[in-house]
This record gives C-alpha cells, sequence and structure tokens, in this order.
C-alpha cells in the first residue's frame, strides 16, 4: 500500500546501498501482500473468519509491540484517538476483504482491492485540495472498464458475484484509510499509529468472534491455518510495515508505487498458480485494471515526487 514517506533533505547524503536493499525489501513485501490473498481464502475456509482475523492481528501487534512499547507508552490521546480511527476502518477493510474472497476468487480479490490505487485521486478532494489530473481519470475510465470484464457474467445473467462486489467496499476502505493515514502520521509517529491499529483489528476481531461463538479449534486445514496466520501476522504485518517504516526514506516515490503496485500482479500470480481460471474477457480485464493500477501509481510517484523537489530546493 501507498503511503507517504518522510521528506529526503536535500542536505542527506543517499545511501546507495540501503536504496537497493530499500527496493528489494519493498518489493518483496508487496509480493508478499499478493501471496496472502490465496492464504487467507484457504484458511477461511476451515476456520472462522473473526477468529482468523484475531489471531493473525493479536499476534501481529504482540511481535511488533517488542519495537514499539517504549514509543506506545509515550504515545497522546490524540495518537490514541487516531489510531483507533483507522484500526476500526481497517478491521472494516479486512472484514470485508476476507468475508468477500470466500465467494469470489483469490485473483479478483487481489486485483479488485487494488482498485485502492485509482480511488484514492478522486475521495482526497473530500480531506485536502488535491484534485485528480486528466491522465488519473483516464486510468480511472480504463478500470472501470477492466473491472466490468472481470467481473460481470456476460455468459448468462450479466450479473456481479457476491464476493466481488464486498471487495470493491473493501477497495473504498482502503483508499479512506491511507488518505486518513497521510493526515494523521503528520501528528505522530508512524510505527505507533500502526501499533495501536493492529491491536484494534485484534481486539475487535476476538470480540466478534466470541460473539457469533466460531469454533476455537479448527477440525480441518489446520496446516494451511498455521501457513496463513504465520505469514499474514509475521511477514505481511510486523516485516513489512517494518520494512516501509524505516526504508521508504531512502526510495522515491514513484519507485516505491511502482514497487507497491506488483501486490495485484502478486495476486494474480499465486492466484492463477493456485487454479483461478478465467474466460478471454477475464483476462482483459485483469490486463487493463494491471495498467491502470500501475499507470496511477506511477503518476502518483511522479507528482509527489516532483512536490517533493519543489519543497526542498525552496
Amino acid at each position: 500500500m501507498i503511503y507517504k514517506k518522510p521528506m529526503l533533505s536535500k542536505f542527506m547524503k543517499i545511501d546507495t546501498t540501503s536504496t537497493k536493499l530499500g527496493e528489494f525489501l519493498l518489493l518483496l513485501s508487496a509480493i508478499f501482500w499478493g501471496s496472502t490473498f490465496v492464504l487467507v481464502k484457504g484458511a477461511t475456509e476451515h476456520m472462522g473468519i473473526n477468529l482468523f482475523l484475531a489471531v493473525r492481528f493479536l499476534l501481529g501487534s504482540i511481535v511488533l509491540l517488542l519495537f514499539t512499547w517504549k514509543e506506545l507508552k509515550k504515545a497522546t490521546k490524540r495518537a490514541w484517538i487516531n489510531g483507533l480511527i483507522l484500526g476500526i476502518i481497517l478491521w472494516l477493510t479486512f472484514l470485508t476483504q476476507t468475508y468477500g474472497i470466500q465467494v469470489t476468487s483469490a485473483t479478483n480479490s487481489a486485483l479488485i482491492t487494488g482498485l485502492y490505487v485509482v480511488l484514492v485521486p478522486f475521495l482526497s478532494p473530500f480531506w485536502t485540495k488535491i484534485m485528480p489530473s486528466l491522465k488519473m481519470t483516464f486510468y480511472a475510465v480504463v478500470a472501470f472498464l477492466g473491472l466490468v470484464l472481470l467481473t460481470v457474467d456476460f455468459t448468462t445473467s450479466f450479473t456481479v458475484n457476491y464476493g466481488d462486489a464486498l471487495t470493491l467496499v473493501t477497495a473504498l476502505l482502503v483508499s479512506v484509510h491511507i488518505i486518513l493515514t497521510g493526515i494523521y502520521v503528520k501528528e505522530e509517529k508512524p510505527l505507533v499509529i500502526t501499533q495501536i491499529q493492529i491491536m484494534t483489528v485484534g481486539i475487535l476481531s476476538a470480540f466478534f468472534a466470541l460473539l457469533f461463538q466460531e469454533t476455537l479449534i479448527p477440525k480441518t486445514g489446520i496446516p494451511i491455518i498455521i501457513t496463513a496466520i504465520l505469514v499474514c501476522a509475521l511477514i505481511s504485518t510486523v516485516f513489512a510495515y517494518s520494512v516501509q517504516s524505516h526504508f521508504q526514506q531512502y526510495v522515491s516515490d514513484s519507485r516505491t508505487a511502482i514497487l507497491y503496485a506488483f501486490e495485484p500482479v502478486s495476486g494474480v500470480v499465486f492466484g492463477v498458480l493456485f487454479g483461478d481460471v478465467f474466460l478471454i474477457t477475464g483476462w482483459l480485464g485483469i490486463t487493463l485494471i494491471l495498467i491502470a493500477i500501475i499507470k496511477t501509481s506511477q503518476e502518483i510517484g511522479d507528482l509527489d515526487d516532483t512536490s517533493e523537489i519543489s519543497e526542498t530546493s525552496s
């Protein structure tokens, strides 16, 4: 996911080794994020969705707490409020995404969720004065055409899968989450906000798992459940967010945007490898959506880099 990074000072000497390592680790993070769509779909076929999210995020928050507990103790009231707001939105994001993926393919889930990149420029004016460019508008039209080709059943009744519709809600929530994160992290340390969010998701998920009396010990699919929880909690959450926090300062926004665009690409690759099948219209839709996501990511990154150069040289 694309987040604002601290502006590099013109007086800072860029470490080439850190830049190359940062690019590699950010790419690796995006690939891991893409792989989780298949894992989550497999795991939630054997255990309750709220229980899966509870274990995933509580485990992630406990591990991350090892790195953040000193800063968390000094967190302000505003940081807790902002973190809780973002945490609730993040919980709704994963809830809709995980329910959606149960009735759609992992590839569809990855691509439709990835549309947040295209949606952000059109939702941000509600909080900022930044309007989308003509290029972004064109790419949004391309993404919409791709979405229609991917999700509409042209062979029968021209209906849209419920899971696809629910995942589109996920993309909207991710967009709002990114915009608000960009606002809130200006006031507090990003890793502290991340910690509060992850704890919030874990606690809310645990509450609803108990409320709906989900089975605490699944009887089948134990290997896929353990793999999904470990990858999602330790790699996709703790590792990826730690990498993002530290190394994104060495990588330009435009490069970061392109690297993160590999998340839906990775989701498509893993989805197809694990059995997702598409008609010609579906493949055309996939192609259009990926083009729209990658080009919009590049456009956003280029705008951020231009803004950064302007601010640095002033």
